[in-house]
């Protein structure tokens, strides 16, 4: 069983006061954008999977799992199940594995 969780991240343009030790320009403007972190945990190994997407929608998580699934097959680590408290995708991501993961990936 592999664990799915997503981290947003801020994304900032220039360093701030702490690395260059000006405060002189003040910025109104100070996160740039955002970046989400899309981390898988395997439940026995404890090895992780991690990748960066630009959003945390659907597609990106579906993406995040199909490069999971295979990661993890390149290790022999045979993926059966999916944990997420990803509501909003969770969805998303049951009717991908009904679909396509028994036929892909070998997921029962």
């Amino acid at each position: 069983m592999i664990h799915i969780d997503i981290k947003k991240l801020g994304r900032f343009g220039r360093p701030g006061h702490r690395i260059t030790g000006s405060r002189k320009s003040k910025s109104l403007h100070r996160g740039v954008d955002w970046e989400y972190v899309h981390v898988a945990v395997d439940d026995t190994s404890r090895v992780a999977f991690n990748q960066i997407h630009p959003d945390e929608k659907a597609p990106s998580a579906v993406e995040h799992l199909k490069a999971c699934v295979a990661y993890y097959t390149r290790l022999g680590i045979t993926v059966r199940r999916v944990m997420t408290d990803n509501v909003l995708h969770s969805e998303h991501l049951a009717g991908f594995g009904r679909k396509a993961s028994s036929r892909s990936f070998q997921i029962r």
